[in-house]
Parts: C-alpha cells; sequence; structure tokens
C-alpha cells in the first residue's frame, strides 16, 4: 500500500495551536518534530540518559513540523488541497500568532518501508572476544571462532548494542570460562572444603579471633592473649581447624 507523509511546518510557538485544528479535522494520529519539546524532555529526564546522540540532536536543531500521513489513493489530492485550505483559515483566525509558514511537503512511503527498511542497518555485533550478536533473519555462521547469539531485535530496543547490555554479555562469557565442558553455561567455582569440625562456639557478643595458634590451630587462650585482644571463651577442645577464612563459614 502506498502512503503519503505530509510534514506541517510550524513554529514551536505555534505547535499546540496547529495540532488542535488538525484534531477537529479529524487527523487522530500525527507525529510532531520540535526542538524545544526534545530539549524540554530532555531536561526533565535527564537522570534517565547516558547520553544523547550527536546526529539526532542535529537533526532535531531549529526543527518544529507535524507529520501526518493519508492513503495515496485517488481521494489524496482533495484531501490535501483541503488540509492547505484549512490551514490558510488557521493563519487568519491567528494573525498574532507565530504559526510559521504552515508549508506542506510531501513524501511517498511504503508500508513495508516502515516494517522491514530498519533491519539492513542491523548487522553482526562482535561482543568481548567470544560472542557475536546476530539478528535472526541473517546467518549464525557469521565468525566461526565467536558463539552467535541469537537476537530478533525491535525496532527501539533489544538490539544488544548499549554499553550495559555488552558489559554483561563479556562477564557471562567470562563466568562460563569455569566450565570448560560446557562454554555456555553460567558456573561458578565451588566454594572450599571445610574441615573443621565441630567448628568452635563463640558466646553470644563475641568476635572471631584475629590471630591463631600455629602449634595447636586454636586461637589464643585467656591467659595468653593482649590485653586488647578480645576475651575468648566456650572454645571447645579439641577441634581441629585446617584453616582459618577471612568469614567463617555458615
Amino acid at each position: 500500500m502506498q502512503w503519503l507523509e505530509l510534514s506541517i511546518q510550524t513554529a514551536s510557538a505555534g505547535v499546540e495551536t496547529v495540532a488542535e485544528r488538525l484534531t477537529v479535522l479529524g487527523y487522530d494520529s500525527f507525529i510532531i518534530d520540535d526542538q524545544a519539546e526534545f530539549e524540554d524532555f530532555l531536561e526533565q529526564n535527564r537522570q534517565y540518559w547516558d547520553y544523547v546522540d550527536e546526529d539526532l540532536a542535529q537533526k532535531m536543531q531549529g526543527l518544529s513540523q507535524i507529520r501526518l500521513y493519508i492513503e495515496d489513493g485517488p481521494t489524496a489530492p482533495e484531501t490535501l488541497r483541503q488540509l492547505e485550505a484549512e490551514l490558510a483559515l488557521l493563519k487568519q483566525q491567528h494573525p498574532g500568532a507565530d504559526l510559521g509558514t504552515l508549508e506542506i511537503r510531501l513524501q511517498n512511503l511504503q508500508e513495508e518501508d516502515w516494517e522491514n527498511n530498519w533491519k539492513q542497518y542491523y548487522q553482526p555485533l562482535p561482543i568481548g572476544q567470544k560472542l557475536i550478536v546476530v539478528p535472526q533473519w541473517l546467518d549464525p555462521h557469521q565468525d566461526p571462532a565467536r558463539i552467535p547469539v541469537r537476537l530478533d531485535p525491535g525496532m527501539i530496543f533489544g538490539t544488544g548494542a548499549h554499553a550495559s547490555t555488552q558489559m554483561c554479555l563479556v562477564a557471562l562469557a567470562e563466568a562460563a570460562a569455569f566450565c570448560p565442558s560446557q562454554p555456555c553455561s553460567l558456573a561458578r567455582p565451588r566454594p572450599p572444603a571445610w574441615t573443621s569440625t565441630p567448628r568452635p562456639k563463640i558466646s553470644p557478643g563475641r568476635t572471631l579471633p584475629s590471630t591463631i595458634s600455629t602449634a595447636t590451630g586454636l586461637p589464643p587462650s585467656p591467659a595468653t592473649s593482649s590485653a586488647t585482644g578480645p576475651p575468648w571463651s566456650g572454645w571447645r577442645r579439641g577441634a581441629t581447624i585446617s584453616c582459618w577464612p577471612t568469614l567463617w563459614p555458615m
């Protein structure tokens, strides 16, 4: 199906006035491109943005227009003439308002342009040293040395290009190295096997010892503890401690 994109050139001060008139005329779906609204949106949501695309900012520079779409059929010329007449009337009704030129610019579009054309810009994306993100519609065997991550991205989110996503993928690939037989699984090293049985008892409110006797493998007794050392009590004699971790195993 063929469509016509109508871009009405206006000004920031006149966007609301033109949009209201279009709504009255029955155009309930249109797109507003306005530099002032763009900058205001960024300012109010600054805490959510990592960066602003420079090309997008440049494209919005000095831009103020309203875009709407009509079917490119037999009635399209008449619809266009009626719209031009209504915009001319709007300018007469608001002589002191800055509505811009209200010029209408035309562009022919096809429906498949919206659905598929963006895909040509999304190509396989290498991540780290081991992975490559490949969209579903391309051959996954892009690089035999890399593990393909198949993705069905949308037009807005889910491309794998964001820095935080790439860092997570790199971390997963590094974590998978702990399991050589299953390189694509997430694994972590097992904790060491503790041989202290039973573990020493500590009275309520006590802290763990800061030193350990190399002769007996036990904390110093109260008689040999320094004046500033912790007061130990309630230790079970005969316990064998093979190692002393920074954090006591639970």
